[in-house]
């Protein structure tokens, strides 16, 4: 299970298999045969030590709750639509972060931490996007209780979520 070059189309998803792969509670990525195959049965459920110690906070899961009011409103929605919704400051900052001062070496620096601060908020919302995929989200509503799930999408194919590339989204499995 390696993912694809950049060349191969995306791979089908996995979690469709009749004898799926294991999946982490915390990033929604494939668990490794090898690493699986590693560790015991209980701690499957994460990928890595540093899943274990990040587990999905309230914060993870408004995150996922947006990602189902968008579903609600559109057939498709894109991870960074949501990152847009959840972390609206960085359209205030989009002009900092484009335009690096000539020889700046502390602007430089801003620029960096405001760039990793993006790219984290960036794969949170990919990691919610990734657990709703394969955990699927549970309902509250009496009339469609249970779990309902959905499926990685880019350029209109389902695609693996744990390969999934660019600005990829989802939507509600049929």
């Amino acid at each position: 299970m390696s993912r694809p070059n950049k060349g191969q189309l995306p791979t089908a998803p996995f979690y469709l298999q009749t004898n799926p792969p294991p999946y982490c509670r915390t990033c929604g990525r494939v668990i490794s045969s090898h690493s699986a195959a590693a560790i015991t049965q209980d701690l499957r459920s994460f990928c890595s030590s540093s899943c274990r110690s990040r587990k999905p906070a309230p914060f993870d899961r408004g995150i996922e709750a947006e990602f189902v009011n968008l579903l609600r409103e559109q057939r498709v929605v894109l991870c960074s639509a949501v990152e847009r919704a959840i972390f609206s400051t960085h359209e205030e900052n989009q002009d900092a972060f484009d335009k690096e001062p000539p020889n700046q070496a502390k602007d430089s620096k801003e620029n960096q931490e405001l760039g990793m601060k993006r790219a984290k908020e960036r794969e949170r919302v990919k990691c919610a996007a990734r657990r709703l995929v394969v955990h699927g989200f549970r309902q509250n509503d009496s009339a469609q209780g249970g779990i309902r799930f959905c499926e990685a999408v880019t350029e209109g194919r389902v695609v693996e979520p744990s390969f999934a590339k660019g600005d990829w989204g989802v939507r509600w499995r049929e």
